[in-house]
């Protein structure tokens, strides 16, 4: 089901309004990502069951010190837990298909407020933004992308995934059944690109339909391990291949090593030989642990 369909009836009503919470991750301040969110400014009391909100992590918080949005909720129950302070739950929740990164709305066209030529000011300081319906609902298409190339997946399921990421809970039973641990990788994949910003860490290739969030341990091997963000790395479609048929590996330098077996096929070895003593782009936080590549280097790379 799109994005666009799972809020048809909220954007049905003419009472439904449209926000932009701004959320830090890791449970500051009482929030938790798609489970509740707590405000205190009186100012921003609008807010009312029903309406509709996007989550933005900002700069400030974001993995890649770029803002991005990353999911949709329907307002549920608002309980004023203090004086001036409330905090709402959600009936409906979403995570994007694809996130929106800063990078990618040079072009987009808001309606609520001028941009101008940067994004200073733009978004206010206390983490509430009313925003048109127009502007919530192009977010929502851009969102899905290429719905076609993304296989669907249970977004409640997908959630939980994304909370025991946010928690440090990186076990996926085998018993789950397909649908859970499709979600289970789909919220390992989206994190380990999202921390790369969306680009291959051998070549630097950015288009994000070449992207693959490659597992360092594969997921058939260590069970307590799939969901860790530092067994992973993000690549492109070669790379990947590569990476996960040992024709490379990476030392604990983090640099690359290039396997003999590539000079058995001349195109193979001028796509790979180059990057032969690169250091890889590290992310910012979840860089791959030592471990995780001795292993990759010991059992997999030839």
């Amino acid at each position: 089901m799109s994005v666009l369909d799972y809020f048809k009836e909220n954007l049905k009503r003419q009472e439904t309004e449209y926000f932009i919470f701004d959320s830090k991750g890791g449970g500051e301040h009482g929030d938790v990502d798609f489970e509740n969110y707590e405000w205190s400014s009186p100012r921003h009391n609008l807010v009312k069951t029903g309406d509709l909100i996007i989550y933005r992590r900002p700069s400030k918080a974001s993995e890649t010190k770029e803002f991005y949005f990353f999911g949709a909720c329907e307002i549920g129950n608002i309980t004023l837990i203090l004086d001036d302070r409330y905090s709402a739950t959600f009936s409906k929740r979403y995570p994007f298909q694809n996130y929106i990164l800063q990078s990618d709305l040079i072009n987009f066209k808001w309606h609520w407020k001028y941009k101008g030529e940067t994004w200073k000011h733009f978004f206010n300081q206390y983490g509430i933004n009313k925003i048109w319906k127009e502007d919530f609902v192009e977010l929502l298409k851009w969102s899905e992308g290429d719905i076609a190339h993304v296989e669907e997946t249970d977004p409640e399921e997908e959630i939980k995934a994304i909370q025991e990421i946010a928690k440090g809970h990186y076990s996926v039973e085998d018993k789950l059944g397909q649908t859970k641990i499709r979600a289970n990788q789909k919220a390992f994949s989206d994190k380990v690109k999202l921390i790369y910003n969306f680009t291959c860490a051998i070549c630097g290739l950015k288009t994000k339909d070449f992207l693959i969030a490659s597992y360092i341990i594969p997921w058939a091997i260590s069970i307590d391990k799939r969901l860790d963000p530092a067994n992973g790395i993000c690549l492109c479609s070669l790379h990947d291949r590569a990476f996960d048929r040992g024709y490379f590996t990476i030392n604990d330098q983090y640099v690359i090593e290039i396997s003999k077996r590539v000079k058995d096929d001349s195109e193979l070895s001028r796509q790979l030989q180059d990057y032969q003593g690169r250091r890889i782009k590290l992310p910012i936080s979840h860089r791959p642990k030592i471990d995780y590549l001795n292993y990759h280097r010991e059992h997999i790379f030839k």
